[in-house]
């Protein structure tokens, strides 16, 4: 289904679970919360004992999720800060 043609044309974890099926929501979850989640493991790996690393992370994440899909990013920044 795509989603920018039902509802409020908002592409969201909350129009999934609105719009679509359980699992096709739950995964949206799941992936909201892995985006979040894996530039600050990523920087954990690569750099344990520098972790501004993490931070960098975060901020390339929201600086490319506004870039390319003009999203805030914070569900994911929220999960990173979490992790």
């Amino acid at each position: 289904m795509d989603l920018t043609k039902v509802g409020t044309g908002n592409v969201s974890v909350a129009a999934a679970f609105v719009h679509t099926q359980k699992s096709v929501a739950i995964f949206a979850v799941l992936a909201e919360i892995s985006r979040g989640i894996a530039p600050v493991l990523a920087a954990k790996l690569l750099f344990p004992e520098i972790p501004t690393w993490q931070l960098v992370g975060l901020i390339f994440l929201v600086a490319g999720r506004y870039f390319i899909a003009q999203g805030g990013g914070v569900t994911n920044v929220s999960w990173g800060i979490t992790s």
